[in-house]
C-alpha cells in the first residue's frame, strides 16, 4: 500500500478515535449520569495509572484509556450513544481499531481494511450530525471514491481553467452521498470534462451508457456549452435518462444564464435564484435552514418520502415546476420568501413555496421523464460554514436521499 495512503488512514483512525471520546463526554452525562461508575474497574485502574503520569492534568480519565478500552465503553452504552436504529455499525469500529494498530506497526493495508476505515468514519458523521469538523476534513482527504466501471453515474466537471479549485472537484462535497450511497447500489462515479472528451461521439456514448446523470451545479454542467453539446444533455433526459439535478449556484447574471433557465424550461422546470426560502423565526439572513415536515403536509411525495417525516434544507431556493410537472416538497404556514435582488420580502407564502420539483411526464413518444430537480444542499457532507455555524446535509437526510435514487434508477414507467 502506498506510504500516503497509509498515513492518509491513520489520520481518519485518529480523528474517529477523537470523536469517538467527545461522543461518549458530551452525551452519556445526559442520559446516564453516573455512566463511569458502570465502566469495568479494570478500565478505569489503567485509566488512573496512565492519568497518574500523564503532564497533562484536567482532563477526564475518558482521555487516558485504550482505543481498545474505549471501544469497549461505545460498546457498553451503545443504544444510550446512537439509539435502537443506529446508522454506526460497531464491527466497522473494532475494524478501525485494527487498521490503525496496522499503520502504528508499519502493515501495509488492504483495500479490504481501507474501505471499513472509511465506512466507520462515514457512519460516525452522520451519527454525530457532521458536529466534528476534523473528521469531516479527514474523510475528505482519502481518495476512494468509485471511479467507472460499468454501472456509473455521469457527472459534468469544470476543465483545467475552472472559476475556483472546488470545480476540479466536482464531488469534494459529497463523499458521503457518491461513496455511502451510490456505491452500496453497484454506482461509481466518473466525472467528465472538456478535456477528457476525444470527440462528440465520446460524450454521446458516456450519456447513453450511464445509469444517471447528476449535475451537482449548473455550473458545472454549462461547461459543455462552450462545445455545443449542452443539447445532448436535454436530449438524454428527454428520451427517459433519469437525472438528479442541484439548482443551487451563483445567481445567473451572466452570459450563460439564459442557457441554464432554457434547460429546466424544457425540463418543465423553472428555478428562481433570486427568491429565498425561510421560516419567520429565523431571521439570519445568511445562514437560513428550514425543516419540512410531513405532519404539516410539506412532503407530498409517496415514492420520495416513504419512511421519511423530516427533512432539512439549508438556504434553499425557490424552485417551481411548471404545469407538467409537480413540487414535491412546499413550504408551511410560517415559510416566508425573501427577494434577495430587491432586499425585501414577497407575497409568496406557505404553499406557494417549493425547493424540489420532479418532472415524470412524457415528451418523447415511449418513454417518461425521471428528474429530481432540488436547491438546498440537502446531499452534501455536513460541516461548517466560515461563521462556524453547521451544514447538516446529508446527516439529517439520508433516508431521503436513498428514496430518490431508488426512484430515479427504478426502470420503467411512473
Amino acid at each position: 500500500m502506498n506510504p500516503y495512503r497509509v498515513a492518509q488512514v491513520f489520520l481518519l483512525t485518529r480523528a474517529i478515535e477523537r470523536s469517538l471520546r467527545e461522543l461518549v463526554l458530551s452525551r452519556l452525562p445526559d442520559v446516564k449520569p453516573d455512566w463511569w461508575d458502570s465502566v469495568p474497574q479494570k478500565v478505569k485502574d489503567n485509566a488512573e495509572r496512565c492519568q497518574a503520569s500523564s503532564p497533562v492534568k484536567g482532563l477526564h480519565l475518558l482521555h487516558f484509556v485504550s482505543l481498545t478500552e474505549l471501544l469497549h465503553v461505545v460498546e457498553l452504552f451503545f443504544k444510550e450513544l446512537f439509539g435502537t436504529s443506529p446508522p454506526v455499525d460497531l464491527k466497522a469500529l473494532w475494524a478501525a481499531k485494527d487498521a490503525r494498530n496496522g499503520c502504528y506497526h508499519s502493515r501495509d493495508l488492504s483495500a479490504e481494511e481501507e474501505e471499513k476505515v472509511k465506512l466507520a468514519a462515514r457512519q460516525l458523521l452522520i451519527a454525530i450530525k457532521g458536529e466534528d469538523p476534523e473528521l469531516a476534513e479527514a474523510l475528505k482527504f482519502q481518495t476512494g471514491l468509485a471511479e467507472g466501471g460499468d454501472n456509473f453515474v455521469f457527472v459534468p466537471a469544470f476543465d483545467s481553467q475552472a472559476p475556483a479549485p472546488d470545480f476540479n472537484r466536482p464531488l469534494f462535497h459529497y463523499y458521503g452521498f457518491a461513496d455511502g450511497l451510490l456505491k452500496p447500489l453497484g454506482l461509481g462515479t466518473r466525472t467528465v470534462t472538456k478535456a477528457d472528451l476525444s470527440s462528440e461521439r465520446e460524450f454521446r456514448r458516456l450519456l447513453s451508457e450511464c445509469k444517471l446523470i447528476w449535475i451537482p451545479s449548473a455550473i458545472l454542467a454549462l461547461a459543455f456549452t462552450e462545445v455545443d453539446w449542452f443539447d445532448l444533455f436535454v436530449r438524454e433526459i428527454l428520451n427517459g435518462k433519469p437525472a438528479l439535478i442541484q439548482t443551487q449556484g451563483p445567481r445567473w447574471t451572466e452570459s450563460r444564464g439564459p442557457i441554464w433557465a432554457a434547460f429546466l424550461d424544457k425540463l418543465g422546470l423553472s428555478s428562481d435564484q433570486s427568491l429565498r426560502l425561510f421560516d419567520e423565526t429565523d431571521y439570519d439572513c445568511l445562514h437560513d435552514i428550514i425543516v419540512f415536515r410531513k405532519e404539516n403536509e410539506c412532503l407530498r411525495d409517496a415514492a420520495l418520502f416513504d419512511g421519511v417525516d423530516e427533512i432539512t434544507v439549508d438556504t434553499p431556493f425557490h424552485l417551481s415546476g411548471r404545469a407538467l410537472a409537480r413540487r414535491v416538497v412546499f413550504g408551511g404556514p410560517s415559510t416566508r420568501v425573501l427577494d434577495w435582488t430587491q432586499d425585501e420580502w414577497t407575497r409568496i407564502q406557505g404553499a406557494h413555496t417549493g425547493c424540489m420539483s420532479v418532472a415524470t411526464h412524457s415528451v418523447v413518444p415511449g418513454t417518461s421523464l425521471r428528474v429530481l430537480a432540488l436547491s438546498g444542499h440537502m446531499l452534501e457532507d455536513p460541516g461548517e460554514d466560515v461563521g462556524e455555524r453547521p451544514h447538516f446535509g446529508l446527516s439529517k437526510n439520508v433516508p431521503f436521499a436513498y428514496n430518490a435514487l431508488e426512484w430515479l434508477l427504478r426502470q420503467g414507467q411512473i
